[in-house]
């Protein structure tokens, strides 16, 4: 007989990996929103701005990996 969600109570990892799930999608569509704004605002210097940012925090990883 297959094992119900009662039969096992919550699984902490469980939780854990969904509330995570749930804040990246958050954030995820707020920096997305954020972007779209900035892009079809007309704001040039926002824009930008946004992709120097978004280049720098991408490089970063790679240039602390070279030190």
């Amino acid at each position: 007989m297959p094992v119900t969600l009662e039969q096992t109570g919550t699984n902490p990892a469980v939780a854990a990996s969904r509330s995570a799930f749930i804040l990246r999608f958050v954030s995820t569509i707020a920096l997305w929103a954020v972007a779209l704004l900035i892009v079809f605002s007309g704001y040039e210097l926002l824009f930008w701005l946004l992709i120097s940012v978004f280049g720098m925090i991408g490089d970063s990883p790679i240039s602390r990996s070279r030190e």
